[in-house]
C-alpha cells in the first residue's frame, strides 16, 4: 500500500520594510497593498521570486531595548520583533522585487521578546 504525503505546509514570510535601514517604507506598502525590496543581490531576488499567492507574510522590526521591559533585565539589552504589519501574499509580480499583499494591520504592534538561551 502505498504511504501517502503528508500536506505541505505553506512559507510564512517575515520581511523588512527599511530602505538603506533608516528610510521606513511601512506606510507605502500597506497604502499600495504591496511589499517591495530594495536589494540587488540576486540570491535576494530568487527568494522574493519563490513566494507565492497564499502565503502569509509579516513586515517586522528588529531592535534592542534596555528599559520598560515586563521583567528584571538586570540592565542588560533585550533582543525585540515588533510585528508592524500581516497580510497575505495575493500576487508575484515575479521580478525578484514587488509582492501584491491583502494587509491587515494589527490592532496594536506586537513585540516578540527574545530572551537568550542559557
Amino acid at each position: 500500500m502505498p504511504v501517502s504525503a503528508s500536506p505541505q505546509r505553506k512559507a510564512s514570510w517575515f520581511v523588512g520594510a527599511s530602505y538603506g535601514g533608516t528610510d521606513d517604507q511601512t506606510e507605502r506598502f500597506i497604502r499600495e497593498g504591496i511589499w517591495q525590496t530594495d536589494h540587488s543581490d540576486e540570491t535576494v531576488l530568487s527568494t522574493v521570486r519563490s513566494i507565492q499567492a497564499g502565503d502569509p507574510i509579516a513586515i517586522k522590526s528588529a531592535f534592542v531595548v534596555k528599559k520598560e521591559l515586563p521583567f528584571d533585565n538586570r540592565s542588560h539589552y533585550v533582543s525585540v520583533m515588533a510585528i508592524k504589519a500581516v497580510g497575505v501574499v495575493t500576487e508575484n509580480l515575479n521580478d525578484g522585487h514587488t509582492l501584491r499583499i491583502g494587509w491587515r494591520m494589527p490592532l496594536s504592534i506586537l513585540h516578540l521578546i527574545m530572551n537568550p538561551r542559557i
